[in-house]
């Protein structure tokens, strides 16, 4: 897990699909046991899972085992539902598994390429749940890729 956990913050992309693999259904699993229903626990996970893979990508993510991973995928469910204002991923994950896996690199790619460093944060902190006034400032810039509630 440690070897997955430092490739894929170095940037080798068939490692961060692997670690979205572990995290996606850890996010999707709090985010469910804390009540929300299905659909809308989709849409939190897609989204809160975008964030960790921005942040990640970014070397912002430090995590020194699988037990960091796990405490790290249960503050992700909590902020998510604890934003007021979420934002959703604006996407259709896997038909048949609900998964953004699938297309969350390619997200994280086209977010990289329509917003500088700064504002990039900002996106990944707004997806992952924090509420922060610059998100207003990057909307527009970003909304063909995520949506306001």
């Amino acid at each position: 897990m440690l070897e997955l956990l430092q490739r894929a913050a170095q940037g080798d992309t068939g490692m961060q699909t692997a670690l979205l693999d572990e995290v996606e259904p850890l996010v999707f699993g709090y985010t469910r046991s804390l009540g929300e229903p299905f659909d809308r626990a989709v849409r939190l996970t897609h989204a809160a899972v975008l964030g960790f893979l921005l942040d990640l990508r970014a070397g912002r993510v430090r995590l020194a085992d699988a037990n960091a991973l796990r405490r790290a995928c249960h503050r992700l469910a909590s902020e998510k539902m604890a934003d007021r204002a979420p934002w959703f991923v604006d996407h259709e994950g896997d038909p048949e598994s609900g998964a953004l896996t699938p297309v969350a690199v390619e997200l994280a790619a086209r977010i990289d390429a329509l917003v500088d460093e700064p504002d990039r944060s900002v996106v990944a902190r707004r997806l992952r749940g924090a509420s922060d006034e610059d998100g207003a400032r990057i909307l527009p810039v970003v909304r063909p890729l995520i949506v306001p509630e």
